[in-house]
């Protein structure tokens, strides 16, 4: 028996029975990529105990938490670094609701580091902030002495076409 992907608006793919796991992932991701749904972490059995993948939330759902980290002295590069050598970063990055965790050097400021992380939706950054992982990253930044400030936003959907017509692909 095949797989079936079920979206949360009208579309379906059904697999044939020699499709294995790793392929409807992979059809899963080109869906999420065409329609710009994000796969939740809820597996399901049907009746026939076939595994359900669910779209539950749209990418209108997503928030996006703009973390700037100031230090001295280089501190944000070197934290940055730890976080990305000790592998917490990819443990964050492996936490179900985690769409992006990356960090940017701002051009105009060398003390400060900017991390981009996005979240399928609030009760993912809820599980998130429970974890032990939170008190690593805030040794870490008593570490460094880093402090922070925030922006957070949430995606209201697809670029207007409009302000595409001003991007060079």
């Amino acid at each position: 028996m095949g797989y079936t992907l079920k979206l949360s608006e009208p579309v379906n793919v059904v697999t044939p029975p020699s499709w294995d796991k790793g392929i409807l992932v992979m059809t899963v991701v080109n869906k999420i990529m065409e329609r710009k749904y994000i796969l939740s972490d809820n597996v399901e059995k049907d009746t026939y105990q076939s595994t359900l993948f669910y779209i539950l939330y749209s990418r209108e759902n997503m928030i996006t938490v703009n973390l700037y980290y100031t230090g001295k002295n280089g501190a944000t590069d070197k934290f940055a670094h730890e976080m990305e050598t000790s592998g917490l970063a990819d443990k964050i990055r492996a936490e179900a609701g985690n769409l992006k965790y990356e960090y940017f050097k701002p051009l105009s400021d060398p003390e400060t580091i900017l991390l981009i992380d996005s979240w399928t939706d609030q009760a993912a950054i809820d599980r998130h902030h429970a974890t032990p992982m939170m008190d690593e990253l805030a040794k870490l930044r008593e570490k460094y002495d880093l402090h922070m400030r925030a922006e957070r936003y949430i995606d209201d959907g697809d670029l207007p076409d409009k302000d595409q017509a001003f991007l060079r692909k």
